[in-house]
């Protein structure tokens, strides 16, 4: 599926348009953006979809934190980033990896630093409810976090 044919099923899926933005790629709505400063205006964001960046970014307690600021109260985002979640901890670099340009390689304490970010974080291992023909390997987690006031599964 190409990813505009994917952006047009979430904004269908959504009723509204789906925005975009990169560090890197200028064919996006917001080209250039910094998620630990971006330039996107706080609580005008109902949904963010972040997929493996928290990694890339050397203070990635900023960029959880700007993703709350541009979050509407009551909206969610969704955070897929690698990692190790049978361990707890999380392995920290001194600076990026060069295989791969990581900081970090998340244990499941990523999930307090994101709490204190979000009101509430839900821990979805996707290797359970994905179908076995996608291949999810296991334990392959999703972080939905919301905003506000407590909108999902008290875990």
């Amino acid at each position: 599926m190409a990813n505009l044919d994917l952006l047009q099923r979430l904004g269908a899926l959504a009723m509204r348009r789906v925005l975009t933005t990169d560090y890197i790629s200028t064919g996006v709505d917001y080209p250039h953006e910094d998620i630990q400063c971006l330039s996107i205006e706080s609580g005008s964001v109902a949904v963010i979809i972040c997929n493996h960046v928290l990694e890339h970014v050397p203070d990635d307690d900023r960029a959880l934190a700007e993703c709350s600021r541009v979050l509407k109260p009551g909206g969610t985002a969704f955070f897929t980033i690698p990692g190790n979640y049978e361990r707890l901890e999380t392995e920290t670099y001194d600076g990026p990896e060069p295989a791969n340009g990581h900081y970090r390689h998340y244990g499941f304490d990523v999930v307090d630093k994101m709490k204190r970010h979000f009101s509430f974080v839900d821990a979805i291992d996707m290797s359970r409810c994905a179908p076995a023909r996608w291949k999810v390997r296991r334990p392959e987690y999703v972080f939905q976090c919301w905003k506000g006031r407590l909108a999902g599964p008290v875990h």
